[in-house]
């Protein structure tokens, strides 16, 4: 059975506070990276900053790609139960 329209709207809204904190933190950590990159005194130390900077990206864009791809499939198992179920009762 899908789940009630409330608890859906309940869950779509924690979903939107969470990427909207997401979103802030991405942008501090932007700046505190640029902030770091301002002071640097060496090539090597600015392309560590940055290759730091780019791994953290990379991970929580993967983190959201998967999460992304738990909905999706938590969606598809949502839609298909109907025809599931009108499959079992015409056996």
């Amino acid at each position: 059975m899908s789940r009630p329209l409330k608890v859906q709207i309940v869950e779509r809204a924690r979903e939107l506070v969470a990427d909207e904190q997401n979103s802030k933190a991405a942008f501090d950590d932007a700046i505190r990276t640029w902030e770091q990159l301002i002071g640097v005194r060496s090539l090597e130390q600015a392309i560590q900053i940055q290759s730091d900077y780019a791994k953290r990206v990379y991970e929580n864009h993967m983190a959201e790609l998967k999460k992304l791809g738990e909905m999706t499939v938590g969606m598809v198992r949502d839609a298909s139960k109907p025809v599931e179920d009108a499959s079992r009762r015409s056996r």
